[in-house]
């Protein structure tokens, strides 16, 4: 499974549709970074919440 923001052009569509363009051009670099942070995450099958628990996140 692929977890990224720009994985999901939904996920994008829907922030652009609910956010004001100025404040969805400020939030996009720290969604996307957000994304591939994601997706390393779920490469390592390593739980989320695990890691949150542990101090990782």
């Amino acid at each position: 499974m692929r977890v990224s923001y720009l994985a999901d052009p939904n996920l994008a569509f829907v922030c652009a549709s609910v956010m004001e363009p100025g404040d969805f051009a400020r939030a996009r670099p720290h969604l996307v970074a957000m994304g591939a942070i994601a997706g390393l995450i779920d490469r390592t099958r390593v739980p989320v919440d695990a890691l949150a628990l542990d101090g990782g996140c």
